[in-house]
């Protein structure tokens, strides 16, 4: 079971100025202005003149409040205000080869987000419901349904539950964890057919995959908090290069990784559903941050996957306070750049 970790607090940082008349200055009236003695109103200066009204001060427009200051060294996402992205249990996130999004949950229906006009480039999330079909992988990793199979297929992507998916697609290829095994199955082949990737296999429990045309970057977990959580990088043939996450004492770095995405050349990790780990394409540390925003706060069980999207940054599915200091949340999707910078 995996250790509740607290959620993130965001402070609002906000500034004021005065201006105040310098010492001893005055201000006198204009010429043409009236005055008064004894408190008796001022008389007109001339028989038929209307009398003087006073003009209400016009008011100025608030400024606009300023960006919450996020803390040295932590990276800032921005959250994309997705709508129609449901209300159910969030279980995972995949791209596409165009980069559309979809959004896996509990629900009846798969949330596809294209391009759009939103704050990240991001339009309103589209159902494609389920109904009596089932879910299916194209070479491009774009979702679709068909005509549900009398009996499941070996090709886990071309029979997909929403709520039941661990894998990645890339080049025509899926990378699919069935149970604390992995298989490769070619979509592109007439007859899509199933075999274990993998040598030497995972030791733990692989809960997340990830896949470019070059690597495939599988999540290899022993248990929250455990020393041997590394990140084992094969080649698309199955046979490892290497591990990330690893230490100069040989220990993991992030002990208590949740997600795993592309990061450029390497590789990012989610730790404890707040922090961002980055490794460069010789898999050594870049950095480690809190994430961190402006109208967001991200705790337990918040996050639910991240993609990169390349030349776009990553995304990460989430559940994000409905409102300030409620407990209801509302999936959204958020986008944080210049992740290797």
């Amino acid at each position: 079971m995996k250790l509740i970790h607290p959620s993130l607090t965001f402070v609002l940082a906000l500034s004021g100025c005065s201006q105040s008349s310098p010492e001893g200055s005055s201000t006198s009236l204009p010429a043409s202005a009236p005055t008064s003695t004894s408190g008796a109103a001022a008389k007109p200066a001339s028989t038929g003149a209307a009398a003087s009204t006073a003009t209400p001060a016009t008011a100025k427009p608030e400024a606009p409040a300023a960006p919450v200051k996020i803390a040295a060294g932590a990276v800032r996402a921005t959250r994309c205000n997705v709508a129609n992205l449901g209300t159910k249990h969030r279980r995972s996130l995949h791209v596409d080869a165009q980069g559309t999004l979809y959004a896996f949950d509990d629900g009846n229906a798969i949330h596809k987000i294209a391009a759009g006009k939103g704050p990240c480039g991001l339009g309103d999330a589209v159902d494609i419901p389920e109904g009596e079909a089932s879910y299916v992988f194209g070479p491009d990793g774009s979702v679709r349904t068909e005509k549900a199979p009398d009996e499941r297929p070996d090709c886990r992507a071309l029979s997909v539950s929403a709520s039941g998916f661990k894998g990645a697609v890339s080049n025509g290829v899926a990378f699919v964890i069935d149970s604390r095994e992995i298989q490769s199955e070619d979509l592109k082949a007439p007859k899509c057919s199933a075999k274990k990737f993998g040598e030497p296999a995972p030791t733990g429990n692989p809960i997340s995959i990830a896949a470019t045309d070059k690597h495939v970057f599988v999540l290899d977990f022993h248990g929250s908090g455990h020393d041997d959580n590394f990140v084992l990088r094969y080649d698309r043939a199955g046979k490892l290069v290497d591990k990330l996450n690893v230490g100069p004492d040989g220990k993991a770095i992030a002990r208590w990784p949740d997600f795993l995405a592309p990061c450029g050349a390497g590789a990012c990790l989610i730790e404890g559903e707040k922090s961002l780990v980055v490794f460069g394409g010789d898999g050594k540390l870049l950095r480690k941050a809190e994430i961190q925003g402006d109208d967001f706060s991200l705790g337990y069980s918040s996050i639910a996957g991240m993609v990169e999207v390349p030349g776009k940054g990553l995304f990460l599915y989430v559940g994000v306070p409905k409102e300030k200091g409620s407990s209801d949340k509302v999936a959204d999707i958020l986008r944080i750049e210049n992740v290797t910078k």
